[in-house]
């Protein structure tokens, strides 16, 4: 076991990841800019109906940005973490590997997982416009007084914030993700993973005492938070598992071939 090699892999990882989620993050950014703004007009024109009907589509077009950031992480973290396993174990042959690790990716894809992600997104974005109306006419507001408080709660910020928060967890999502996949790919027996925390202030004390823990490619990583409360994950950022362990994650996982 190379412990530095494998700190070395967390630094890249998290290097790589923050260029890719440039791209998603602008993307989103516009996505909910231009919802928050329909939003608005539609209130100010038509109510509620108006607003509501702002958001028909949202999640396809989430669900498309998504989809789209997986194919791009996963063209660039599959064949690093292909090559960087070869010789070091028995592998797959290179035309069936690379099939077989496009075919975990495409089954990815229609598993259903981005959509319910960009549900959840969706699901965000309608609550905050809701939330916003509902507070407004409880105190009595016109349709005028109510746009407006849209328009300034609702702005560039917090399309910023949201962005940025969705952009890097998703994407260090769809890294996870490929780099499980390829490992597989690679049909290397006997595979281990081992969980890598970052280790500063920011990391959660769950995954910082799982700094290190080693299981098997089919076996959970298990965390106990502050408060006593377990939970599993398959690898960082795992979709299934509680939105406390899993956004905004920076964790990675280094692949150990038995010796």
């Amino acid at each position: 076991m190379d412990v530095a090699a494998e700190r070395q892999t967390l630094a890249r990882q998290l290097q790589v990841n923050a260029r890719l989620q440039v791209t998603l993050r602008k993307q989103m950014r516009q996505e909910l800019m231009r919802r928050y703004v329909a939003a608005r007009e539609g209130y100010a024109d038509r109510g509620i109906l108006g607003a509501e009907a702002a958001l028909i589509g949202h999640e396809h077009a989430v669900d498309a940005l998504i989809r789209a950031q997986l194919r791009r992480v996963a063209e660039i973290f599959g064949p690093l973490v292909i090559e960087a396993l070869k010789g070091r174990g028995a592998w797959l042959k290179k035309d069936y590997e690379d099939d077989y690790y496009q075919q975990m990716v495409e089954a990815w894809l229609r598993d259903g997982s981005t959509y319910k992600i960009a549900a959840d997104i969706a699901y965000t974005t309608r609550h905050s416009i809701r939330n916003i109306i509902t507070m407004g006419l409880a105190e009595g507001l016109g349709t005028i007084a109510i746009a407006r408080q849209l328009r300034q709660q609702l702005g560039g910020a917090l399309a910023g914030v949201r962005a940025h928060i969705i952009a890097r967890t998703e994407t260090h999502g769809a890294s996870s993700f490929a780099s499980d996949a390829a490992a597989r790919a690679t049909g290397i027996a006997g595979l281990q993973r081992a969980w890598l925390a970052v280790g500063d202030q920011r990391t959660r004390p769950a995954h910082a005492g799982a700094d290190g823990q080693v299981v098997g490619m089919d076996e959970p990583f298990q965390f106990v938070t502050e408060k006593g409360e377990t939970y599993v994950l398959m690898r960082p950022l795992d979709p299934a598992g509680p939105a406390a362990g899993v956004i905004m994650c920076r964790c990675a996982v280094a692949y150990r071939v038995p010796e």
